[in-house]
């Protein structure tokens, strides 16, 4: 049975979303990351917020990076499914270092595997579109991300009433993270494996009835001649001589399948470059792209640090924390959002810069705002319409790239725009936070990450009007020289 034999009828088979969507569930269901912070500054770990500023955390992202391009290069060679498990093997030994770890490099071993553990997600993200047909991306993008979204959902909740009725401490929260992404690994193993792939398995055979090199291969196998053979004249001398002809044809075979097998990496190589020339040439998939890998690295950067900046309002007005209601709301109303712009097509390529220009426009005002007052629940409100914004957009972003690409390059595009986006995170996190870089104070960092989405913003109204001059100065050059024949 091939890949394509789950979608049929432009319906996708549920034996391939629900373990896929119980994946994401699973995977996403870590209720210590609530509270990591938290759990990291307090009695259990003892760090200090540099150690953990500026030692710890970054590793993840540079560990992310580094990993990435490993990653999406082996995700097609693989298909998919073993990188997917690789996924749910690398979250379990993070949190195994992170519960039984008590120092600083130990914690940074489990950042290292934390990177892996999110670099590994560019399989996971695009293994649906090697299961189904173009026309239902938008709305399995809008499925797999928002099962993701409940999983986070679900975790909120758990971690938050969890630790207000002192069932559970920030230590033992851990225990339930290791069980979810533990029982992420099981049930990757269930997935449909994905018996072709783009590049490297393309046929996993050779197909001797459309090789002319192997033109009357199948008709010449020693047993069968024998069989023709002494049916047709009893004698020996025949029989030998069949049996010559069909050792010259097994070592004529025999000789096409190394070259075969030798030239598949470079026909491969070939294949991904051209794949990849070919959609960046398309101006909606590098519309996209640009958007995608530059506000996934302000949206890293943000998730990655929010967590300080609550913790210095809530140390200055003296409230408790309330981590978990944020993830729990902020997760439920995405997905919601998600899943309604997954159901619904849209027509985007007219709208692209507006759409792009609100987007960056708003998150970088949400964002100055959180900088500039040190109110806890105001903070939590405008983080919840941060993300709400990104994961929204992304679904569209994803869906719109995905269907616009020539070939099933998906992990391929996929991975290097959140390779872009690491590299910009990585540099953001050396100049901004890590040592030997600014090292700026929570809340100034912050005024960073806002103008960074501002500048964004004007960045992509200045292309609308680029294009929309460069339309108007054709279109008269047009009309001067032959109008009968402007569009």
């Amino acid at each position: 049975m091939t890949a394509r034999a789950y979608c049929l009828d432009m319906t996708i088979s549920w034996r391939v979303l629900l373990p896929l969507c119980a994946f994401g569930f699973l995977k996403e269901f870590r209720p210590s990351e609530s509270f990591v912070t938290n759990y990291l500054l307090g009695p259990d770990k003892n760090f200090t917020k540099s150690e953990v500023n500026q030692d710890i955390y970054p590793v993840g992202t540079y560990s992310n990076l580094s990993l990435l391009v490993l990653v999406f290069l082996i995700t097609d060679y693989a298909r998919y499914k073993p990188v997917i498990i690789l996924e749910g093997v690398a979250g379990v030994l993070t949190y195994c270092l992170i519960i039984w770890g008590q120092d600083v490099s130990t914690i940074q071993v489990a950042e290292v595997f934390y990177g892996l553990f999110m670099a590994t997600e560019v399989a996971y993200l695009t293994y649906i579109y090697a299961m189904c047909d173009k026309q239902d991306y938008q709305k399995v993008s809008g499925y797999v991300r928002s099962g993701i979204l409940f999983g986070r959902f679900v975790s909120g909740v758990v971690s938050q009433l969890t630790v207000d009725l002192n069932v559970l401490s920030y230590h033992q929260l851990n225990f339930l993270t290791l069980s979810g992404v533990s029982s992420s690994v099981v049930v990757a193993v269930l997935l449909p494996s994905v018996e072709k792939s783009m590049y490297f398995h393309q046929q996993s055979v050779p197909q001797c009835e459309s090789n002319p090199a192997c033109e009357g291969s199948t008709a010449s196998l020693p047993n069968q001649d024998q069989e023709m053979n002494a049916f047709a004249a009893n004698t020996f001398e025949d029989i030998n001589l069949q049996q010559q002809d069909s050792q010259s044809n097994d070592n004529q075979l025999n000789s096409i399948i190394p070259s075969q097998t030798g030239s598949v990496i470079p026909s491969a190589l070939r294949a991904m470059k051209h794949d990849f020339l070919s959609a960046y040439s398309n101006n909606h998939v590098l519309k996209w792209s640009m958007w995608w890998a530059l506000a996934t690295c302000g949206y890293l950067q943000v998730t990655s640090y929010m967590q300080m900046l609550w913790q210095v309002s809530a140390e200055k007005n003296n409230v408790k924390l309330y981590n978990g209601v944020v993830d729990a709301l902020y997760t439920l109303i995405g997905s919601i959002s998600t899943w309604y712009v997954g159901r619904h097509k849209l027509n985007l390529a007219h709208h692209t810069y507006l759409i792009l220009t609100l987007c960056c426009l708003l998150q970088g005002t949400l964002l100055l705002i959180s900088a500039g007052i040190v109110h806890l629940w105001t903070q939590y409100i405008l983080y919840i319409f941060f993300k709400i914004l990104y994961h929204s957009t992304m679904v569209l972003a994803s869906s719109e790239v995905a269907m616009r690409l020539e070939a099933e390059s998906h992990a391929l595009i996929f991975g290097f725009n959140m390779f872009l986006a690491l590299c910009f995170q990585s540099i953001f996190t050396f100049v901004v936070a890590a040592k030997g870089g600014l090292q700026l104070q929570i809340q100034n960092q912050f005024y960073v990450y806002g103008s960074y989405f501002i500048v964004l913003g004007i960045g992509f109204i200045l292309s609308l009007c680029v294009q929309r001059a460069c339309m108007l100065i054709s279109q008269q050059r047009c009309n001067k020289m032959n109008p009968s024949e402007c569009p």
